[in-house]
């Protein structure tokens, strides 16, 4: 039977976290809940006719936790919903989301968790067409202990290549669109590591600065800020958002483009600022600028 879009909650199934307390009795290093079931990573099956596994028509979102509470959920909830409205993809009520997100957390007991949300857009008759499962969804997360990056990255900093891959064009499919295809990343990832990098920095098809395959990027120009602009496409950052907030309440961002080589780059890091060593290392104009008045 297809899911169906409305997912009773998974409390008192036979799972195996429906211990007194919803904890496990031992740690598990990836605790999945699918469709309201929870199992480890092992025991979790999605239908091969899904389609989020046939074709990537899904939508998910990431989030982590600080002091065991998901970070800015309502940001990233309302990005998911503007995704799957895009796409028209029917997701579950929210309240169903925010519930099985938390009875995941809270049986996985980790201290600070990494949080996968996936909705796909379930099994439906055989085919491309997204109509042959009109209406459908299948609810899924992925909850893992917080794994941060070293101290010493924050220090040395990362190697980025500018990739040949190049970011799809917003005619094409948007990068604003945060989908189960990740492919133009993972291209352009493969590119990074072939050449000894760390990460990948990808343009658009003007040459422009874009995004890096996971994360938004700001280059610092002669004491100024400067991020590259929506428009150009790519995937609105949670916390590129809330930091350009912050600029703007304080009156330090105005628009402007400027050319020439950038001589040092920062990205936002797990909320923190991490230097990025140049490598293969020039790029035309961005779009957003930010400085003093």
């Amino acid at each position: 039977m297809p899911p169906s879009t409305e997912k009773a909650s998974g409390r008192g199934r036979n799972d195996v976290a429906s211990t007194p307390g919803g904890r496990y009795q031992t740690p598990v290093g990836v605790l999945c809940n699918v469709e309201g079931r929870l199992v480890p990573a092992e025991q979790a099956l999605v239908p091969v006719l899904d389609r989020g596994f046939l074709y990537g028509d899904s939508v998910y979102e990431v989030v982590r936790t600080y002091a065991g509470r998901p970070f800015e959920m309502d940001r990233h909830l309302a990005r998911m919903e503007k995704t799957a409205e895009r796409i028209g993809l029917t997701l579950p009520r929210r309240e169903v989301v925010l519930d099985e997100l938390q009875r995941t957390l809270e049986a996985a007991g980790n201290a600070e968790s990494y949080a996968r949300i996936i909705v796909t857009r379930g099994t439906g008759e055989f085919g491309l067409s997204p109509l042959l499962a009109r209406g459908q969804n299948r609810l899924i997360f992925i909850v893992r202990p917080l794994a941060p990056p070293p101290e010493e990255q924050y220090q040395r900093g990362l190697q980025m290549a500018i990739a040949r891959t190049r970011r799809n064009p917003p005619q094409a499919l948007d990068p604003a669109l945060k989908t189960g295809n990740y492919l133009n990343n993972i291209l352009a990832l493969r590119e990074a590591h072939e050449a000894g990098a760390d990460d990948a920095i990808l343009l658009d098809l003007a040459g422009r600065v874009t995004e890096g395959t996971t994360s938004n990027v700001f280059f610092v120009q002669r004491g100024v800020l400067v991020t590259p602009p929506l428009a150009l496409g790519m995937l609105e950052g949670v916390t590129r958002g809330l930091f350009i907030e912050i600029i703007d309440e304080r009156h330090l961002i105005r628009d402007e483009c400027n050319s020439g080589q950038y001589h040092s780059v920062t990205a936002i890091f797990e909320r923190r600022r991490c230097p990025i060593r140049p490598h293969f290392y020039e790029s035309p104009c961005l779009g957003r600028r930010i400085a003093p008045e």
